[in-house]
């Protein structure tokens, strides 16, 4: 029995029945909430973040991966019923230029990987589009996670060399500013032709290292001046936690 948009509409009275006293009858009380069909929103869905994904650097890509797919059905879908394979992903990020935004990246592509499992990861080359000028000036933070990095050649070199490390192919492009767009995209496509799309209004550099004094100060340093592969490890390896910007920032998802 499904109820409808006529259940408990009559013209007659309505009957109640009771169960006779003494019968050996057992019930159960049953709340509306679990007998009513369950609705799934279809369609394009904007989600709305503030700190739902605070926390440990390493596991940000899972928490964020569940809201997301608890939020659209579709993406739900897609990357746990499904059989396609993750044949290509991209990102688009015109401020990429911190060793905080480059991990969280990784973690963020490591933790799909780990969503659809290894025999779903059909070798996707994974291609990162960013910039080598910062609007609006360079950082004056120096020597820490979330400082920009002083050569950007180095950051090109740590942000392919860390998912290489994972055992990612990566390609990464640095054109002109002008011809990347301004939007945050990750784009992941299936064998089956569709593509899951997410676009990240302030990208992931939304996400930032709580500021705390003293003792509850978490290490933050990070040396710039170590080699190219010390950089990938520190970055794949980095044990900080993150949290949501001052004011809330939006994801929009799709799936075509």
């Amino acid at each position: 029995m499904v109820p409808n948009e006529e259940w408990g509409v009559s013209r007659s009275p309505l009957v109640i029945g009771t169960l006779a006293s003494g019968t050996d009858t057992v019930s159960t009380r049953v709340e509306s909430a679990e007998i009513r069909p369950q609705v799934f929103a279809a369609g394009d869905r904007e989600i709305v973040l503030h700190h739902q994904v605070d926390g440990p650097l390493q596991g940000f890509g899972t928490r964020l991966w569940q809201i997301i797919s608890d939020e659209h059905h579709e993406t739900l879908q897609q990357l746990q019923n499904s059989s396609a394979d993750v044949v290509a992903i991209t990102y688009s990020d015109r401020y990429l230029f911190t060793p905080l935004s480059i991990a969280l990246l990784v973690d963020l592509v490591s933790r799909l990987k780990a969503i659809v499992g290894q025999a779903r990861w059909d070798d996707p080359e994974l291609t990162i589009t960013t910039t080598a000028v910062r609007s609006g000036g360079e950082s004056r933070v120096f020597n820490r996670v979330f400082a920009d990095w002083p050569d950007l050649s180095v950051r090109n070199a740590v942000a392919r060399g860390a998912f290489e490390y994972l055992g990612m192919r990566t390609t990464v492009l640095v054109p002109n500013k002008f011809s990347v767009q301004h939007g945050r995209v990750l784009e992941a496509r299936f064998s089956d032709g569709k593509t899951l799309t997410v676009r990240l209004d302030q990208g992931v550099s939304y996400w930032r290292v709580p500021a705390l004094s003293g003792a509850r100060q978490p290490p933050v340093a990070f040396d710039f001046t170590k080699s190219a592969n010390a950089q990938i490890r520190e970055v794949v390896e980095m044990r900080v936690a993150v949290e949501g910007g001052a004011l809330p920032t939006e994801l929009f998802v799709k799936l075509r």
